[in-house]
This record gives structure tokens, C-alpha cells and sequence, in this order.
């Protein structure tokens, strides 16, 4: 059994192309355990992940965490806020 989620699973059916499976990879839903915000945010090759501010205003990194469509949860060690883009960007630690 698959532990990717339905919704994910009926996303990767309906994707034509198999190639374009490997991007689902890469989004995410962070969350604030603070405010208990919750958007989409994008993970990059370099272990950065990319969301909009407004999602995790006010936090430390300690309060924000990200998880895949696998189920996988990443715990982030920094943050870099652009308030005026409405960009933050949070680097992962290690598993």
C-alpha cells in the first residue's frame, strides 16, 4: 500500500506526462504550530522552502514545519522574511 495520500494519487494519475510526477515532490503545506496558519510552500534542490510571509508572520523557526504529499514532515533551523514581497524562506535541518 501507498503511503501517498488520495488527493495526491488522483493529482499524479491525471498528470499525463510520468516525468512531471517527480515536481509533486516538491510542494508542500507549511504550518505555524504558533498561529496555526497553514499554506503551500516549495521545496528547492538546496533545502530551501519558499512560501509567503503571511503564513508564518510572527514565528521562529522552532514554529514552523513543512509536510510533503508522502507524509514527510521537515523541521526548519532558519528563516529570511521579505515583508514586502510577502516571501519567506526557511532552510531545512537534517532528518
Amino acid at each position: 500500500m501507498s503511503n501517498t495520500p488520495v488527493s495526491t494519487q488522483w493529482l499524479l494519475d491525471a498528470t499525463i506526462d510520468v516525468s512531471q510526477h517527480e515536481a509533486i515532490h516538491s510542494v508542500f503545506m507549511i504550518y505555524s504550530q504558533k498561529t496555526n496558519m497553514k499554506g503551500t510552500c516549495f521545496a528547492l534542490a538546496n533545502r530551501y522552502i519558499i512560501t509567503n510571509e503571511h503564513v508564518v508572520r510572527g514565528c521562529e523557526a522552532k514554529h514552523i514545519k513543512a509536510r510533503s504529499a508522502i507524509d514527510e514532515t521537515w523541521e526548519v533551523s532558519s528563516i529570511i522574511v521579505d515583508a514586502a514581497r510577502d516571501l519567506q524562506s526557511s532552510y531545512q535541518n537534517d532528518h
